[in-house]
This record gives structure tokens, sequence and C-alpha cells, in this order.
């Protein structure tokens, strides 16, 4: 159970850095991501939830613009 809440607190802190990169305040991100969450849990079969988590894995690609946002110094 505590690596569960460990796991999950990992998660809020990785969403909230992920989308600070584009101006989200945290508060705002942590407020969207537990009514989601939510929202998901209570509404969704094992079908559709399985389906969630693969869309949230895919959204882990937003760390590829956001890389060219934050304009990384080059190694030359």
């Amino acid at each position: 159970m505590i690596v569960d809440w460990l796991t999950l607190i990992t998660e809020f802190i990785g969403m909230t850095a992920a989308l600070a990169i584009f101006g989200v305040p945290p508060w705002l991100t942590v407020v969207a991501v537990i009514v989601l969450m939510g929202v998901i849990v209570l509404t969704a079969g094992i079908g559709r939830l399985k389906s969630w988590r693969c869309c949230s894995g895919a959204l882990n690609l937003v760390y590829i613009p956001g890389a060219f946002l934050v304009h990384p110094p080059s190694r030359t």
C-alpha cells in the first residue's frame, strides 16, 4: 500500500511538472487530475479503464514538444 501511495504521488509530481512547461498552474493540474481520475474510476468498466491507461501513457509524448519549448543548450 505504501508503494502504491508513493507511485501516486510521483505521478502527480510528473503531471504537474509536465503541464508547468506549458504554463498550467500546479493547483489547476492537481484539481483537474483528481476530477478526471475520479470520473474514470466511478464510471469506467475494466475495458474502458485500460483504454484510459493507454491514453494517459501516450500523453507522455508531451515531453517531446516540451523539450523544444525550453530551448535546451546543444552540445557541440
